[in-house]
């Protein structure tokens, strides 16, 4: 069987003080030639859409993303 396609969601809420949350989220589908591997795909997938949905949470909290070399976690702490 030949893989075609792998996609991956990511969702994260977030605390914003107040008694109020946003949710973020976002999906990610490739579409996979023969040569490729479909695990590596999806790490790659995964690692991409955790990246983006970290600077918006960032950028909701109003403070600077760090540099992805030194990235902590999110900037709630977890």
């Amino acid at each position: 069987m030949r893989i075609k396609t792998v996609s991956v969601e990511y969702q994260r809420k977030l605390n914003l003080g107040d008694y109020n949350s946003a949710t973020l989220g976002i999906t990610l589908w490739a579409d996979l030639d023969s040569t490729d591997d479909p695990a590596a795909s999806v790490n790659t997938l995964q690692e991409t859409a955790r990246e983006h949905v970290k600077a918006e949470c960032y950028r909701l909290k109003g403070r600077p993303a760090p540099v992805a070399a030194a990235t902590p976690a999110f900037p709630n702490g977890d």
